[in-house]
C-alpha cells in the first residue's frame, strides 16, 4: 500500500559561521584551531558559555513536563503537549472538584479546631480499694433547751426573737450554770459549742465495716504503588510475582478495613457529650401540685351526690347506697351522709347540662386559698394569685409560675435553700373522701402530688409526679437538664413535630394527652376534665362506664395507638429529695396556736415544700454523630494510602484506563482501517517523530544496498532518490 508523507524541512541560513559536523571532526578542528589561536579559542569558549546561559535563562519551563513528573495525581492527564480537548476538560473538572472538596474539608476542620471543643469522658473503673467519703450531718435544732442558762439566754435572745421573761412564760425552765466549764469570753463559737447537741449524747450505735466506731472517729467540720513493578518487562518473573502477591495482600487488607468502616458507618453510631454550663440567672420551672383527695365530701350536697355518687363509689346504678356504705351509715358520725343519700323524694335540678363534671370538681375540689398557709419565693411573699388553676386526673390542681401571657416566667438569681419556692400547705385530711372500695377516683394516700416541669410542657402529674407527705418538710434540689437528641437513623427523636390543634409546642406529654383525647372522643363521644378541645365533658356516669375503662385499656394494653416519639430538644429537671420531721416538739404548740388547730392536726395535715436550684448551672446532654461520611472517606483514604498508595484521582485513572481498553476492543480493526483508508485517499498521514522512532525503520533501511531507488510517489513532487535512509534517519 503506498504511503504519502508530508515533511517540513528547514535549511540553515547562509549567515551561520559553522556547520554541524561529526563529533570526531569537530574535536579535531577545534584542537587545531586552539593550537594556532589560543586567545581566540578562550574568547570563543567564553562566548559559547554566555550563549548557553542566555539560552537557558530565556527558555520557559515546560508545564506539560512538570505535570508528567510531579506526584500530584491527575495533573499529567490535564497538561498534555498536543492541546486541550474534551478528555483534558473532564480531568480538569474532576481535579477541581476534588480540590474544592479538599479545601472545604480543610476549612471545616480549621473552624472546628478554632471552636476549641472538649469532650467529657465518662468511664466506669474497678478498684481494689476506695477512699470512703466524709459524712457530715447536723441536728436541725441548733440549741438544746436543757443547756440554756440565764446568761446564755440573755446572750442569744436577740437571735431567738424573745427575752428571758417570754421564755419562762412559755413554761420552759432554765438550766443551772455549770461551774466545771472554764471561764472564757462568751461568743457564738463558745455558745454553740456548749449548748448544741453533743455527738456523745445523740449517737446510740455506730459501726463501720462491722467494727464499732466511737465519737472520737468524728471531727467537727497518589499513585497506584507497585503496579509498574508487576507489569514491567525489564523485571524477572520472581520479582514480578512477589510484587503481585504484595499488591493482592494490600488490596485484601484495604477491602477488609474499608468494609469494616462502612459497616460501622451504617450502624449510625453516636456518642453523648456532657457539659455543665454556668449562667447568671435561670428561669424557675413550673411547679404543679395536687391534693391526693379528689373532692371534699362534707361539702357535697344532695344534688352533688345524685350526680357523682355512682362515680365515687357511694351509690350503685339504681342510686341506692353501696353495700359497704350501708354498714357504716348506722354510725352516728355518718348519719348526715345517710340522710343525703336518700333520694326517694328527690327531683334532680334542671337543666342537667349545667351540672357538668368540670363544674363539680371546680367547686368541690380543694381550694388553694384554704390549703396554702404560707408562700415565699426568693424571700418575698407570694399567694394564691401567683398560681394558675389546672385540671388533671387528680381533679383541681394548681401551677406556680405557669408562664402564661399575663404571668411571665420568674427568674432566679441565686441557688440554694431560701432562693426558690417555699410553701406550707394544709392537706385537709379530715375532708378526705372515705374509701369504701377501690375506684380510680379514690386514694389510699394522704398528701400532695408535685410535678416540676417546663412552661412549654403540660402537667402529666398522675404518671410523672412525686409525692410529698404531711408531717415532713421536703427539700427538692433541682438541676436543669437540656437534652439534645439526634433524629433517625442515628437516634429516635422526632425532628419534625406533628402539628397539634391543642398545643403549640411538641412534647411527649402533649402528644400523650392529645392522643388520649382523640381516643376518648372516638370511643366515648366525650372528654375528661383535664383534656383539651371543644368536645363535651364526660358525665360522672360516662366516667364510670366508658372513660376510665377506655383510658386504662389505652395505657396498659393498646400501646400501638399512641406512639409518641422523643422530641430532639427536651428540658427536664433532675431532682434530689430530702426531708425532715415537722413540726418539732418545740414548734408544735406554736403552730397549733398560730393556725388555731390541735397539735395532732398539725402533725397529720401540715407539710412544707422547699424547691430550689442546687446551683446556677445547667447540664447539657447532647448526642453527637460518632462517625460521619468525612470520617469514612478519611479512613478509607488512609487505608488506600497505607496499603496501595492510591487516591481518588488514582481510581479515576483506573476508570479512564478501563474506558480506553473497552473502547479499543469495541472498535473493530476492519472498521477502523476502512475509516482511515477512506480518510487518507486524498490526504497524507502526519507522522510524528515519536511514531517514526517507535517503529524504528532505520534498522531495516540501513541494511539495503546502496543506490537502491524508491518510487517517486513516496515524496510527492520530488524526484526519486537513493539515499532515503539518510533523509529519514
Amino acid at each position: 500500500m503506498p504511503i504519502q508523507i508530508f515533511c517540513t524541512i528547514s535549511f540553515s541560513s547562509s549567515q551561520e559561521k559553522h556547520t554541524v559536523k561529526g563529533p570526531a571532526e569537530s574535536d579535531h578542528n577545534k584542537s587545531l584551531y586552539d593550537q594556532h589561536n589560543p586567545e581566540d579559542s578562550e574568547k570563543d569558549s567564553k562566548e559559547e558559555e554566555e550563549e548557553l546561559e542566555e539560552k537557558d535563562e530565556g527558555t520557559a519551563p515546560n508545564l506539560a513536563a512538570f505535570a508528567n513528573n510531579c506526584t500530584l495525581h491527575g495533573a499529567n492527564h490535564i497538561f498534555i503537549g498536543n492541546g486541550f480537548g474534551v478528555r483534558q476538560s473532564l480531568w480538569a473538572g474532576a481535579f477541581l472538584i476534588s480540590l474544592t472538596i479538599f479545601l472545604s474539608q480543610v476549612a471545616g476542620r480549621i473552624f472546628y479546631y478554632l471552636e476549641y471543643h472538649h469532650i467529657t469522658q465518662l468511664d466506669e473503673q474497678e478498684s481494689p480499694q476506695l477512699t470512703f467519703p466524709a459524712v457530715t450531718f447536723c441536728n436541725i435544732n441548733r440549741i438544746r433547751g436543757s443547756q440554756l442558762t440565764y446568761d446564755y439566754l440573755s446572750y442569744i435572745s436577740p437571735l431567738l426573737g424573745y427575752d428571758v421573761g417570754t421564755y419562762l412564760e412559755a413554761g420552759f425552765p432554765l438550766a443551772t450554770p455549770s461551774f466545771d466549764v472554764p471561764e472564757e469570753p462568751l461568743n457564738l463559737l463558745n455558745f454553740y459549742d456548749r449548748s448544741s447537741h453533743q455527738l456523745e449524747d445523740m449517737m446510740l450505735a455506730c459501726r463501720y465495716r462491722g467494727e464499732i466506731c466511737r465519737p472520737e472517729d468524728f471531727t467537727m467540720q497518589i499513585k497506584f504503588h507497585g503496579l509498574h513493578q508487576v507489569f514491567s518487562v525489564h523485571q524477572s518473573c520472581p520479582h514480578r510475582a512477589f510484587w503481585l502477591m504484595a499488591i493482592l495482600a494490600s488490596m485484601a487488607l484495604l477491602l477488609t478495613w474499608s468494609s469494616n468502616r462502612i459497616h460501622y458507618l451504617l450502624s449510625w453510631p453516636v456518642h453523648t457529650k456532657l457539659h455543665i454550663l454556668y449562667s447568671p440567672n435561670l428561669t424557675f420551672p413550673a411547679v404543679t401540685l395536687c391534693n391526693n383527695n379528689l373532692v371534699l365530701l362534707r361539702r357535697m350536697s344532695r344534688a352533688d351526690l345524685h350526680l357523682g355518687g355512682y362515680w365515687l363509689g357511694l351509690l350503685n346504678k339504681n342510686l341506692q347506697p353501696a353495700p359497704a356504705v350501708q354498714t357504716l351509715l348506722w354510725d352516728p358520725q355518718w348519719l348526715w351522709l345517710g340522710n343525703l343519700l336518700d333520694f326517694s323524694h328527690y327531683l334532680p335540678p334542671l337543666p342537667p347540662q349545667e351540672q357538668s363534671t368540670q363544674r363539680l370538681l371546680d367547686r368541690l375540689g380543694h381550694q388553694l386559698e384554704e390549703m396554702l398557709l404560707s408562700c415565699h419565693f426568693q424571700g418575698e411573699r407570694c399567694g394564691p394569685h401567683n398560681f394558675t388553676t389546672v385540671f388533671t386526673r387528680y381533679g383541681k390542681c394548681y401551677t406556680f409560675n405557669s408562664g402564661q401571657s399575663d404571668k411571665p416566667p420568674l427568674i432566679t438569681m441565686k441557688g440554694g435553700t431560701g432562693n426558690g419556692l417555699e410553701i406550707m400547705l394544709d392537706i385537709q385530711q379530715d375532708e378526705y373522701l372515705p374509701v369504701w372500695g377501690e375506684t380510680d377516683e379514690t386514694s389510699f394516700e394522704a398528701g400532695i402530688k408535685v410535678q416540676i416541669h417546663s412552661q412549654d410542657e403540660p402537667p402529666f402529674i398522675d404518671q410523672l409526679g412525686f409525692g410529698v407527705a404531711p408531717g415532713f418538710q421536703t427539700f427538692v434540689s433541682c438541676q436543669e437538664q437540656r437534652l439534645i437528641y439526634l433524629p433517625p437513623p442515628w437516634g429516635d427523636c422526632k425532628s419534625v413535630t406533628v402539628e397539634s390543634e391543642f398545643y403549640d409546642t411538641y412534647s411527649i406529654t402533649a402528644c400523650r394527652i392529645d392522643c388520649e383525647t382523640r381516643y376518648l372522643v372516638e370511643n366515648c363521644n366525650c372528654r375528661m376534665v383535664h383534656m383539651p378541645g371543644d368536645a363535651p365533658y364526660c358525665t360522672p356516669e360516662q366516667y364510670k362506664e366508658c372513660a376510665d375503662p377506655a383510658l386504662d385499656f389505652l395505657v396498659e394494653r393498646d400501646n400501638d395507638y399512641c406512639l409518641c416519639e422523643m422530641p430532639c430538644n427536651v428540658t427536664r429537671y433532675g431532682k434530689e429529695l430530702s426531708m425532715v420531721k415537722i413540726p418539732s416538739k418545740a414548734s408544735a404548740k406554736y403552730l397549733a396556736k398560730k393556725y388555731n388547730k390541735s397539735e395532732q392536726y398539725i402533725g397529720e395535715n401540715i407539710l412544707v415544700l422547699d424547691i430550689f436550684f442546687e446551683a446556677l448551672n445547667y447540664e447539657t446532654i447532647e448526642q453527637k454523630k460518632a462517625y460521619e461520611v468525612a470520617g469514612l472517606l478519611g479512613d478509607i483514604g488512609g487505608q488506600m494510602g497505607l496499603f496501595i498508595g492510591a487516591s481518588l484521582l488514582t481510581v479515576l485513572e483506573l476508570f479512564d484506563y478501563a474506558y480506553e481498553v473497552i473502547k479499543f476492543h469495541l472498535c473493530r480493526r476492519d472498521k477502523c482501517e476502512k475509516k482511515h483508508k477512506g480518510n487518507n485517499s486524498d490526504k497524507g498521514v502526519a507522522l510524528s517523530l515519536d511514531d517514526v522512532k517507535r517503529h524504528n525503520p532505520c534498522e531495516s533501511i540501513r541494511g539495503h544496498p546502496a543506490g537502491m531507488t524508491y518510487a517517486a510517489n513516496i515524496l510527492p513532487h520530488h524526484p526519486a532518490r537513493g539515499t532515503f535512509e539518510d533523509f529519514t534517519c
